[in-house]
């Protein structure tokens, strides 16, 4: 039995609308415990980029006002302002660090990864710190630098991943949680690893301390069967703490490798989603036959329909590696959880279509169209009205 909501929402206010509508079919989508359902993909941006900044990609993270941009051997930093879909090298305000010019990694080390910013202070003057994930030839250890995140880019100091984490050679992401705990992993797995940082000491002395001190095994949608994941290449946690996104793949894949984008609940480590390669909401789709196809790069969370951003929107932003024998070329695939909505538009094809937690956004106005929540199942919706009074009726 369907229930009629007519309500008056005022400027600032949102209603939850919890427990009737089934999820759409499709990529597996289990129920999120926050509204950090970053699952609708936009659009792509830039598309098949090939610029200055694109050969060997590796990930991306930001600050309040910056994009930081790791090739394999380079670390960029990028005013938001600026449109990613360009050569970028020696622009007014971007900066950049070669890895051959620090000599604490080279020439041991040749490849950053899906790097992170963490600001354990933001109260304080301090910048906060770009981390990125560093491995070598050889098989040597892996380690992970801490870069001062402004324009100077300085390495503040590498260390070591800790032997009782089993990464060895391998580090080809890192993500820190909201408390300011370090994850990270292996390339194939069905746990990550979690480390702790002393992070006064590093503000107070510029050295880093990192200790292992657990791990978050993965599991099915089930909560049961371990999850195992192939390639590993990028990592968030969302603003909560309570969901990780992560990215694994390559380009020369395996018919029963698990790849694409997954999202975990952090306090149980299950299964919560799963990106598809065509036909669903949370589509991630790419080619990976041979070793010029394309391959799962990093990614980060950060809300951009505010339009800074030139050609992008979206809260989840993942990157797409097409390995070419000549120069590489870099996707930038866009999810969001929110749908924007004008009077006129039709509310109940939106809540219909989409997925559970996700986010409806009224412009100020009247709907002149009740929206029905019932039939079978349960669904979680958010309705917020930020700019004025908005009467659905």
């Amino acid at each position: 039995m369907g229930r009629s909501l007519r309500h008056l929402l005022g400027a600032g206010a949102f209603i939850a609308v919890f427990g009737w509508l089934v999820p759409h079919a499709g990529a597996w989508e289990g129920e999120f415990p926050t509204y950090e359902a970053y699952m609708d993909y936009t659009h792509s941006y830039p598309y098949a980029g090939e610029h200055d900044w694109t050969e060997e990609f590796q990930g991306l993270t930001h600050d309040a006002d910056h994009w930081y941009l790791t090739q394999s051997k380079l670390l960029f930093r990028v005013p938001v302002w600026k449109d990613l879909d360009q050569d970028i090298k020696g622009d007014e305000g971007v900066d950049r660090i070669f890895m051959e010019n620090i000599p604490e990694l080279w020439p041991d080390y040749n490849h950053f990864g899906d790097p992170c910013f963490y600001d354990p202070d933001e109260s304080d003057a301090h910048p906060g710190y770009v981390l990125v994930p560093v491995t070598g030839e050889d098989k040597i250890r892996s380690g992970l630098a801490m870069f001062r995140a402004d324009a100077s880019l300085d390495l503040v100091d590498f260390e070591l991943y800790p032997e009782e984490g089993g990464q060895d050679h391998y580090a080809g992401w890192v993500a820190v949680g909201p408390e300011g705990l370090v994850y990270g992993s292996r390339n194939d797995i069905d746990v990550l690893q979690v480390y702790t940082v002393e992070w006064e000491v590093l503000q107070n002395s510029g050295e880093l301390h990192m200790d292992h001190v657990g791990t978050l095994p993965l599991f099915d949608e089930n909560g049961i069967e371990p999850y195992e994941m192939n390639k590993m290449q990028g990592g968030v946690i969302t603003a909560s703490g309570e969901v990780i996104y992560l990215s694994a793949g390559v380009n020369d894949c395996e018919p029963d490798y698990n790849m694409g984008i997954f999202a975990f609940e952090m306090a149980t480590g299950k299964l919560i989603a799963r990106s598809c390669q065509t036909g669903c909401f949370f589509r991630y789709q790419f080619e990976c036959n041979n070793r010029w196809d394309e391959e799962p790069e990093g990614m980060t969370i950060w809300d951009l329909d505010d339009g800074r951003a030139p050609g992008i929107s979206g809260q989840l932003h993942v990157s797409l590696l097409d390995n070419d024998a000549g120069q590489d070329n870099v996707y930038i695939k866009h999810f969001t959880m929110r749908r924007y909505l004008e009077p006129g538009d039709g509310i109940q094809d939106e809540y219909d279509e989409i997925f559970d937690h996700a986010e409806l956004n009224f412009a100020p106005g009247t709907y002149e169209e009740a929206i029905t929540v019932g039939t079978d199942g349960t669904k979680d919706m958010l309705f917020v009205a930020p700019d004025g009074p908005v009467l659905i009726r």
